[in-house]
C-alpha cells in the first residue's frame, strides 16, 4: 500500500486571512504543479462573537470536486474550529489514514482548496491548512 510512497520531507502550511465581513471565495491552499499534497488539517480561527458558516471547496483546477458546509463553533475571542475533524468535514477529509493512524486527504497536483465565509463575521478570521508533499 504505502511501500512505494516517496515523501519529499517538505512540510506545507498556508495561513489565509479573511477581512471583517469578507464573503468572497478565497483560495486557502494554492495549486502545486509538481507535488501531490497530503493534507493533515484545516483549522478556522475567528475573534468575533458571531458563529459564521464556512464553505470549503476542493477544486481540480477548473471545477468543484467536493464541498463541505460547516457551522463553526467560534463564539468568542480566538476560538479554533477543527474543520478537518468537524462532523461535516470528516466524511470528506478523513477517509484515509497513514501508518501512524493519522487521518489525511490526498490533494492531487494542480488542485486547490478554497473557502467562503458567511456575512455574519464582524472581525477578521483565519484558516490554516497544513500537511506535506510527496511524489
Amino acid at each position: 500500500m504505502a511501500s512505494n510512497l516517496t515523501f519529499t520531507s517538505a512540510a506545507i502550511a498556508q495561513n489565509t486571512a479573511f477581512a471583517s465581513g469578507a464573503t468572497t471565495e478565497t483560495t486557502i491552499l494554492s495549486a502545486d504543479t509538481t507535488y501531490t499534497r497530503r493534507i493533515y488539517g484545516i483549522a478556522f480561527t475567528n475573534s468575533a462573537t458571531q458563529t459564521p458558516t464556512c464553505t470549503i471547496r476542493i477544486k481540480d483546477g477548473s471545477a468543484n470536486v467536493a464541498g463541505v458546509y460547516i457551522v463553526t463553533v467560534t463564539t468568542g475571542a480566538n476560538v479554533m474550529t477543527d474543520i478537518f475533524g468537524n462532523t461535516a468535514g470528516a466524511p470528506v477529509f478523513q477517509k484515509k489514514r497513514d501508518a501512524n493512524g493519522n487521518s489525511y486527504y490526498d490533494l492531487p497536483a494542480n488542485w486547490t482548496i478554497s473557502a467562503q465565509l458567511s456575512a455574519n463575521s464582524t472581525s477578521s478570521a483565519y484558516i490554516h491548512v497544513f500537511g506535506e508533499t510527496y511524489q
